[in-house]
C-alpha cells in the first residue's frame, strides 16, 4: 500500500491531493474483482485508516465503489464495468457513450439489405398470398433465391435444393421476420401487406430511422439462436453492442475470428457456463465457433459490418478473417474516454 497521506500531493505530479487522484489505483488490485476481493479490499483500507464518523467511513467506501466500477478493465478491452452494464442493458438509450447516425444515408450492399429491398418492393407491387404455415409463396421465394445467389450460384444451388418454402432460403426468412418485427409488414386476410412506415420506405428508400427499427429488432426481438443448431447461450446476443465495439476498436486491421473470440469470452466467462459440453467438442471450441457464426458472420456480415477474407460468404466463418467496413463507423459512435 502506497504510504502517501490521502491529503497530500499525489505522487504521480497531477497537482491534486492523493485522495482524489492515485489511492484507488493504489490500493486496489488491479484487473477484474469479485465482490469477496473487493470487500476484502475496501475492509484492509477501511482498517489502516481513522474516520470521525460512520458517515465519512461510508463516503469512503461509496467513493472506492465509484470509482472502481469507473474504471476501465482489461478483461473488457478498456471499458469499464458502468459501461458495460449500459452496453448490456441500455444500448439505445445510452447517448454520449453510444450514437446512432440516425441522418445515415447510404447502406451497403450487404445481404440483409439485398434482400429487404427486394421483400419490400413485392409486398407492395404484388399480390403476395400467405402459404398455410404463414410464409411467403413459393413463386416469390424462388425469384428471390435467384435474386439473391446470383444466376451461377444458383445454378450450383439448385443441384441439391429445391428453393420451394420460405426457410429453404433462411436469409430470405429472416428478414421477412424481421421486417415484421419492425413494423415494415402484417399479414392481413393472409395476404402480406407493406404499413404506412414500409410503403414509405418504399417509395423513399431506406433511411437512418428505418434502419434503425430493424437494427433494434435483430439485436432485441428476433432470437439468434434460431436454427442455427447451436446452444442457446444468450450472452452471445446480449453482448451485440460490446461486440461491435470490439470490432470498432480494433478492426482496421485484418484479424481472425478467433481473436474477437478470445476477447468476447475472456470479457464473459459466464458464456462457458450456459455452453453445453458435447462430445464431439470441448466448451470452449463450441463458444467460440458459436460466436463467430452468430456474432461475426449472422450478424456482422449479415448487416455489412465486417467483410470476411476470400471469397467474402459466410461458410467456416470461425476458421477466417474478418476486418470492419466504413458502415460500422458510419452508424455508430463510442465514446470511451
Amino acid at each position: 500500500m502506497a504510504t502517501a497521506g490521502k491529503n497530500d500531493p499525489c505522487p504521480c505530479g497531477s497537482g491534486k491531493v492523493y485522495e482524489d487522484c492515485c489511492l484507488i489505483r493504489d490500493v486496489l488490485p488491479a484487473g477484474r474483482m469479485d465482490a469477496k476481493t473487493f470487500s476484502r479490499s475496501v475492509l484492509e483500507i477501511l482498517e489502516n485508516r481513522k474516520f470521525e464518523s460512520h458517515a465519512e467511513a461510508q463516503a469512503c467506501i461509496d467513493k472506492l465503489t465509484r470509482e472502481r466500477n469507473s474504471s476501465p478493465l482489461e478483461d473488457f478491452s478498456g471499458i469499464s464495468p458502468v459501461q458495460m452494464y449500459r452496453f448490456f442493458h441500455y444500448p439505445f438509450d445510452s447517448p454520449g457513450l453510444i450514437d446512432y447516425n440516425l441522418e445515415i444515408k447510404r447502406f451497403p450492399d450487404a445481404a440483409f439489405f439485398k434482400l429487404f429491398s427486394h421483400l419490400m418492393q413485392g409486398v407492395v407491387n404484388e399480390d403476395l398470398k400467405a402459404t398455410a404455415l404463414g410464409n411467403l409463396p413459393q413463386k416469390f421465394v424462388l425469384a428471390a433465391a435467384l435474386h439473391y445467389f446470383g444466376e451461377a450460384e444458383h445454378a450450383k444451388m439448385r443441384r441439391y435444393m429445391s428453393f420451394r418454402t420460405e426457410t429453404d432460403v433462411m436469409a430470405l426468412h429472416v428478414v421477412r421476420l424481421i421486417a415484421e418485427a419492425a413494423g415494415f409488414i402484417r399479414k392481413y386476410k393472409k395476404r402480406f401487406q407493406a404499413t404506412k412506415a414500409g410503403q414509405r420506405i418504399v417509395q423513399q428508400g431506406l433511411d437512418g430511422p428505418a434502419f434503425f427499427a430493424l437494427f433494434q429488432a435483430y439485436t432485441r426481438k428476433f432470437n439468434w439462436a434460431y436454427a442455427d443448431r447451436y446452444p442457446d447461450i444468450p450472452t452471445i446476443q446480449q453482448s451485440f453492442l460490446f461486440s461491435l465495439y470490439l470490432l470498432s476498436k480494433y478492426g482496421d486491421a485484418l484479424r481472425p475470428a478467433s481473436f474477437y473470440g478470445d476477447l468476447f469470452v475472456k470479457a464473459f466467462p459466464v458464456a462457458l457456463e450456459e455452453t453445453p459440453e458435447c462430445s464431439y467438442a470441448t466448451r470452449e471450441d463450441t463458444l467460440r465457433s458459436c460466436y463467430a457464426v452468430r456474432t461475426l458472420g449472422r450478424f456482422g456480415h449479415f448487416f455489412g459490418f465486417v467483410t470476411i477474407d476470400g471469397d467474402d460468404n459466410g461458410l467456416w466463418i470461425e476458421k477466417r478473417a474478418v476486418r470492419k467496413t466504413s458502415f460500422l463507423d458510419a452508424w455508430l459512435r463510442f465514446s470511451i474516454p
